[in-house]
């Protein structure tokens, strides 16, 4: 069974990082000194232009830890990798997947996509009946019925053509699905590379967390996250971890925005604009974006064909290790997590 281990986010800069023994050590800007056991995590995420020394790289790559790097606004820099997970047959028969296999499993994971994201308009449309219930119905409907009625074989241009109108019903009534009287985040339109408003930023910055996340988990049952299903592939692009993270789009990142946004944990206040990077959250509003991030991942939930509850955290894991069944021949098809 696998096991929700912590991520570690370094946000402050010039902290340091070195080993001490089994333990990571991690010396703050004020000379604070915290001492972390290695074994309680399975990743570690710096914002921090601090030194970080080579033991400690030399242990995340031994013991599978992902240590990434980001800038302050949350863009990605480089990451240090270890071995390689697995088997190696695994991944040549990811390589050499048949056309019809590969888009059967980039038209289940859409599935799933459209389908959380009627799932999402559902349960907002339920708890706040007065706002925007009959535009959301009626979204939500043909979400349903896009994801019910879509073939079983189907083209890549099929595929996107389907995504495209999945998203064009979605985020034309998303904005209803914001309550704050905070008029800064009110969101008028999708926009990145880089984001021009609050509700953008803090929707591209929960997209990145959750790529991290699926690249992690790819790597971590054998698979080669740049060699995806519904992504193009090219080199440098994380194909694959971009394909897992589009089924919990909605039902993780946007609904923790969604939460952080109509619970006015973050204001518009805490963002700033640079002409390189458009606008991104401060520091104050990153610390309350990852508290939540990590409270989010403990949460438990119940899905189908699991008994007991599982960690929302684990979800991209479980899908991964479902396409690398699918890959060995364990199970027929690859399918999208059922929600109960």
């Amino acid at each position: 069974m696998l096991q929700l281990w912590h991520t570690l986010y370094i946000t402050k800069p010039n902290t340091e990082l070195h080993l001490d023994g089994q333990a990571l050590r991690v010396v703050h800007g004020d000379g604070r000194e915290d001492h972390i056991p290695l074994h309680l995590l399975n990743s570690i995420i710096t914002f921090s232009y601090g030194p970080v020394s080579q033991n400690v790289m030399a242990a995340c790559a031994d013991k599978g830890i992902g240590l990434s790097f980001l800038s302050q606004t949350g863009r990605f820099r480089f990451r240090i990798q270890g071995k390689t997970q697995g088997n190696v047959l695994l991944r040549q028969r990811q390589y050499l997947l048949a056309d019809s296999e590969r888009l059967a499993v980039a038209a289940a994971i859409l599935r799933g996509k459209i389908s959380n994201e009627a799932l999402l308009l559902a349960r907002a449309r339920r708890n706040h009946p007065e706002h925007g219930g009959k535009q959301m119905k009626t979204a939500e409907i043909a979400l349903r019925n896009l994801a019910e009625t879509m073939p079983g074989t189907m083209s890549a241009e099929q595929l996107r053509g389907i995504e495209g109108q999945a998203a064009r019903i979605y985020f034309s009534v998303f904005p209803e699905l914001i309550l704050t009287d905070d008029v800064g985040l009110h969101f008028s339109g999708r926009n990145r590379r880089p984001p021009q408003d609050p509700c953008n930023a803090l929707l591209s910055f929960a997209y990145t967390m959750l790529m991290y996340e699926c690249l992690h988990a790819a790597e971590s049952v054998g698979l080669d996250p740049y060699v995806g299903v519904l992504h193009s592939i090219r080199p440098g692009k994380p194909s694959l971890a971009l394909d897992l993270m589009e089924e919990f789009r909605p039902v993780i990142s946007e609904r923790l925005v969604l939460h952080l946004i109509n619970l006015r944990m973050i204001s518009s206040q805490m963002f700033q604009t640079t002409d390189e990077e458009g606008v991104h959250l401060t520091d104050a509003g990153r610390k309350v974006f990852l508290e939540e991030w990590n409270r989010m991942r403990q949460r438990e939930i119940q899905i189908a064909g699991i008994d007991g509850r599982v960690p929302l955290g684990l979800l991209p894991y479980l899908q991964a290790q479902c396409i690398s069944r699918f890959l060995r021949g364990e199970v027929e098809k690859f399918l999208p997590i059922t929600w109960r």
